[in-house]
């Protein structure tokens, strides 16, 4: 079952060829089938109070006007179960603009109400996809269906996030292509191009959603080295993100062993504000050289990682 009963271009070839993020010319209104409408006790999307997420936007005309914008949406509180209120501030010279709100039901991700001068009503929300899909998959999206076609990993929001590749085009008319965070369901990113027409870009720059992950490293030192039997030891490092950015308070796990022998579990070190990792003992008690090693094991945002140092007792 199509889950509208229309298609936009086959009821409306005419008009101009624009996308969810461009704006409606013409005030159509869909006629939802009500079947689809049902709500059961299970989210398929999961916004919280608070968070956010923020797009610049690129606009392309054929004769090589570029206009800049941005469009941020934030999820400010759920006004009935399941039902959750949006605004979106848009900012860019053409097209629609302004602060705009919609509700969301989360459970069929249905726009059943928006402010007044918001083309989305009606729709199916596109900001936001379900997570259990795989290429093959049809889903709801804006007045139409679209299909999962692929997987792509992009880079963005300071991140590497897998996402699934979904196509809303209708050949000839426009082409359209939403990327979506596989771990959330978030948009990472929209391709919209109408041949003649109009060129446009959405990219993710910045959201608490935790999408995707971003890598990390940590770098540490045994002093002194070459130590003494029974002279006190001093393990001292950071743990950081791949911009350089001290991670606080994270747990890191220290092992120890001697060159040959089996690795042992020292001890769990919270990092400080600083991402500074340190862990002090009284010394080694007997000669020879042994492998020392900190491990990160990451989170929903961070990658995991590691590293090693040589210590030498004389």
């Amino acid at each position: 079952m199509s889950p509208t009963t229309y298609s936009i271009a086959q009821k409306n070839l005419k008009r101009s060829a624009v996308g969810p993020f461009l704006g409606f010319s013409d005030g159509y209104s869909p006629n939802v089938d009500a079947e689809l409408l049902k709500e059961s006790a299970i989210d398929i999307i999961n916004p919280q109070p608070g968070q956010y997420s923020n797009y610049s936007q690129t606009i392309i005309y054929p004769n090589g006007t570029t206009y800049d914008g941005w469009w941020n949406v934030s999820y400010t509180e759920y006004i009935q179960p399941h039902i959750i209120n949006t605004t979106h501030l848009v900012i860019r010279p053409v097209y629609p603009n302004g602060t705009f709100w919609c509700t969301v039901n989360t459970t069929n991700r249905f726009v059943a109400d928006a402010s007044p001068d918001f083309w989305w009503r009606g729709s199916w929300y596109v900001f936001w996809i379900e997570t259990n899909v795989s290429v093959g998959t049809t889903i709801r999206w804006w007045f139409e269906t679209a299909k999962v076609i692929g997987e792509k990993t992009l880079y963005v929001a300071g991140r590497y996030v897998d996402c699934w590749v979904v196509n809303s085009s209708y050949p000839s008319i426009y082409y359209q292509f939403s990327y979506y965070d596989k771990k959330t369901g978030l948009m990472a990113m929209y391709e919209y191009d109408a041949p003649g027409q109009v060129h446009a870009d959405f990219v993710l720059n910045a959201t608490n959603i935790p999408i995707g992950k971003i890598a990390t490293a940590v770098y540490f030192n045994l002093s002194p080295n070459p130590a003494k039997v029974g002279e006190p030891v001093t393990l001292k490092g950071i743990l950081v993100d791949e911009f350089s950015r001290p991670l606080a308070n994270e747990i890191v796990r220290i092992y120890g062993r001697s060159l040959s022998g089996r690795w042992r579990f020292v001890a769990d070190v919270q990092t400080t504000e600083y991402g500074v990792i340190l862990l002090w003992w009284s010394g080694m008690p007997k000669k020879g050289t042994f492998v020392f090693a900190v491990y990160y094991a990451g989170s929903e945002m961070y990658y995991s990682c590691y590293n090693f140092a040589v210590l030498i007792v004389r």
